[in-house]
């Protein structure tokens, strides 16, 4: 008899879940998706959209330490 061995199957995130690993709301999360920000997803029928863990885990991973947005307080600055 043939041994069955394990497939390694994905976990899958629904819209809900990756919200609550991702700060974001969701019309700035859709955002992202349409400028490329953020991965796609996949469609498992036409109107349900999900994400692999992994998929998001390496786009946690790629992101860098630190925002070059976010502006940084000097000393002198932190002072007054």
């Amino acid at each position: 008899m043939d041994e069955v061995k394990p497939t390694g199957a994905r976990r899958m995130l629904t819209l809900e879940q990756v919200l609550e690993i991702v700060p974001v709301g969701r019309n700035t999360l859709m955002r992202m998706i349409d400028r490329g920000e953020f991965p796609r997803g996949n469609f498992i029928s036409p109107n349900k959209r999900v994400w692999y863990e992994d998929m998001v885990q390496a786009w946690q991973d790629a992101l860098p330490d630190h925002s070059s947005r976010k502006k940084r307080r000097t000393k002198d600055a932190a002072k007054n």
